[in-house]
């Protein structure tokens, strides 16, 4: 059969400033309307307006004044400043006899920033604390193995982290830091496929002497369905109480760090602010005002120094409460053949792992 057939229909465009656009509109275009594009720079262009664009650019140029490198805005002009890391205290404006430049001096305190610092390492370990409690009550003391296990960021400076212009003695110390969420997740994998696994080969606790029973073939299979059934059950939801705990362990650890990075860039004997003219430096220098209770400093640059060696001391002590001390929070690390389960002397790697993966469906029947 031969047939002859015409079709024709009406191609819908946009508009341009010059004429309509030739190209069909859909979902991925952008001319909706007449003059899309002046506003809109994913619009097809009909009108090319370099030349217009030129001028209107030019005459811009030719009555702004923009200022060179040497002329820095004067004081008068310059915007609302923005926030040094101390807090000063006086300032005055002095003309040093060598030179006609106006120069601000003065004093600033640290002491708001020692104290947030106290409260920081306050609220960093009772964070810590918590954290690691509510693991242990959700997955035993074998959760904290798995928690504990892999970590990110542990190590870093209280001083010496920036070197130009630091003069005091570079102190190390130790941070929890954050849990590798990746390998938390490949354990949970791994121990979930292990103890599926058991339960196949006949090595899971709950089939124990069941062939010695008088069940049928048919009968076990069915009981080992319904234990699997169960596993896959509790394992999609089994790690949120883990992720749950995450952020209260990052962000207080976060607001720890950002204040110590302030502190060390004090101890260079430099402080500062940025505008929206230019970033002002200011340069520190120690005086003899040492409080008494203060011990072994001769001056503010050498007690803040010693204020923060005290604070990395602590830091690390605590970090030992929870791993090296003899009545350490986590009593043995992971190990991938369960033996850090405190079930595993009397009961064997099948037992454990089966008691790390069902203990949350344990304790809550």
């Amino acid at each position: 059969m031969l047939a002859d057939i015409n079709m024709s229909f009406f191609f819908i465009g946009g508009q341009g400033l010059k004429e309509p656009v030739n190209r069909l509109q859909n979902a991925l275009s952008f001319n909706y309307y007449a003059n899309t594009e002046v506003y809109d720079e994913r619009s097809v262009v009909t009108e090319q307006r370099d030349e217009l664009n030129q001028e209107i650019w030019e005459s811009i140029e030719s009555n702004t004044v923009f200022d060179g490198k040497d002329n820095i805005p004067t004081n008068d002009i310059i915007p609302t400043k923005g926030v040094t890391i101390g807090t000063i205290k006086s300032d005055e404006l002095t003309t040093y006899p060598t030179t006609t430049a106006t120069t601000t001096s003065g004093q600033t305190s640290f002491k708001t920033i020692m104290a947030t610092a106290v409260e920081d390492v306050k609220n960093y370990a009772n964070s810590i604390t918590e954290s690691l409690t509510q693991v242990a009550n959700t997955y035993s003391i074998d959760g904290l193995a798995y928690f504990t296990d892999e970590r990110n960021y542990t190590d870093g400076k209280t001083l010496g982290y920036y070197t130009d212009g630091f003069t005091g003695t570079t102190t190390d110390t130790k941070l929890f830091g954050k849990p590798k969420e990746d390998e938390l997740q490949n354990k949970i994998n791994n121990l979930f496929d292990e103890i599926i696994d058991d339960v196949n080969n006949d090595n899971s606790p709950l089939l124990k002497k069941i062939h010695n029973k008088n069940f049928t073939n048919a009968d076990i299979d069915l009981y080992k369905f319904n234990i699997i059934t169960l596993i896959n059950e509790v394992k999609p939801n089994y790690i949120s109480d883990y992720m749950s705990v995450m952020p209260k362990v990052v962000n207080n650890q976060l607001s720890l760090i950002e204040t110590i990075d302030k502190i060390s860039f004090v101890m260079t004997n430099t402080d500062g602010f940025a505008d929206k003219a230019r970033n002002v430096q200011q340069e520190l220098e120690a005086t003899d005002s040492v409080d008494k209770t203060s011990k072994n400093a001769n001056n503010t640059y050498e007690e803040m120094e010693n204020d923060m060696v005290t604070l990395s001391t602590d830091l690390k002590e605590f970090y030992d409460q929870i791993f090296d001390d003899n009545k350490k929070l986590v009593e043995k690390p992971f190990k991938p053949d369960y033996s850090f389960s405190i079930e595993y002397q009397d009961e064997g790697q099948y037992y454990s792992r089966f008691m790390n993966a069902m203990y949350q469906k344990n304790i809550k029947r």
